[in-house]
């Protein structure tokens, strides 16, 4: 069991870490590499409004190793996302987890936990995996890692996106300040195309876009869920 009722001085127990290239976040090649994590979004989310906070690194947001590892020391627990084109960055993360908190544990969930089980278990530094949708599954997993011996957690998800909560985008990482003029912040920044605030990149108009609904529920979680102040509401689909 961990003790998340600290004193507001006190930094919180648990780190989340976002994935991504060193760097993407201070020169990023593109507007691509700055786009947010919405399942870490929306676990952050979740977490805080049920009274346990986390602080948040990402290594998209310094340019050495050297840099993050410094960051690390003094943290109970170290949650990760980990899709497929960042599970390199994830293991080497946790590594340097390990080393600066020996004691410390490592939760990880996300699109590789969930396709590719066995290569993460075969890595003794992920201590849990969580395999699945993790909406419904991280609270208990945060407060009480340890609950069952089984490395491998079951995941389990809301029935409705509608019974997501509003991400609450400030609890994205803020890129380097010298992207403050294209990257509007907490919102995310513009590609080339579709409908978003901030400006035009190059003066170019913006593509159309048109998005078509196969089938009703085929959204993963971590796809793109509601998020505040993005100017959309959450419609449900008819049965």
């Amino acid at each position: 069991m961990f003790n998340f009722l600290r004193r507001k001085s006190e930094k919180p127990a648990a780190l989340w870490l976002d994935l991504g290239d060193l760097g993407d976040l201070v020169h990023p090649h593109g507007p691509h590499e700055q786009w947010q994590d919405h399942g870490l979004g929306l676990l952050r989310t979740i977490l805080h409004q049920n009274g346990i906070q986390t602080d948040l690194l990402s290594t998209r947001a310094v340019t050495r190793w050297d840099q993050l590892t410094k960051k690390l020391h003094g943290y109970e627990m170290l949650i990760m996302n980990v899709r497929s084109y960042t599970y390199p960055v994830a293991l080497k993360s946790a590594q340097l987890f390990k080393a600066a908190n020996p004691r410390g544990v490592v939760l990880t969930g996300g699109m590789h936990a969930t396709v590719a089980p066995d290569e993460m278990l075969a890595v003794d530094a992920f201590d849990r995996v969580c395999q699945g949708p993790g909406e419904n599954t991280i609270l208990e997993l945060v407060k009480d890692p340890f609950a069952t011996s089984d490395r491998l957690v079951p995941g389990q998800g809301a029935k409705s996106m509608a019974d997501w909560p509003m991400i609450d985008r400030t609890l994205w990482p803020r890129p380097h300040r010298r992207l403050n003029r294209t990257f509007p912040w907490p919102l995310e920044p513009e590609c080339g195309w579709g409908a978003g605030p901030g400006r035009h990149h190059h003066h170019q108009p913006r593509l159309p876009v048109a998005v078509r609904v196969l089938q009703r529920g085929v959204v993963h979680p971590q796809d793109g869920p509601p998020a505040r102040g993005d100017g959309h509401r959450r419609t449900q689909l008819p049965r």
